[in-house]
């Protein structure tokens, strides 16, 4: 797997499942890759050691490369995740081989 080029836009949604200690993260990210044949895109979650002093949880945008011949021509990729997530999560941070996106802040409040 491989970084996708450029992350262009990414929709987070926090949802409490049995109250505030237990929240669902659903983020959906599209982005561009150089070339056509490019496949299984994913957002990996960055794990750590410590909780970020930020709250940010860091996301890696990546893909699989085409391993035969492909168009050079920008061509759209997107993925989505569903992931529980940590107390101590306030946003995402998601990382292409070319660019950062930082949508915001997600809130913690439930979601109807």
């Amino acid at each position: 797997m491989d970084p996708v080029m450029r992350v262009d836009n990414a929709i987070p949604y926090l949802h409490e499942v049995d109250g505030p200690n237990y929240r669902r993260l659903h983020l959906s990210a599209q982005g561009t890759v150089p070339t056509s044949g490019w496949s299984s895109p994913r957002l990996t979650a960055r794990i750590y050691i410590e909780p970020p002093a930020d709250g940010i949880q860091d996301f890696d945008f990546v893909a699989a490369p085409p391993t035969g011949p492909a168009l050079e021509v920008l061509s759209p990729i997107a993925t989505s995740i569903a992931t529980m997530v940590e107390s101590w999560f306030r946003g995402v941070r998601i990382h292409a081989k070319h660019n950062t996106l930082e949508p915001g802040v997600v809130p913690g409040e439930p979601t109807p």
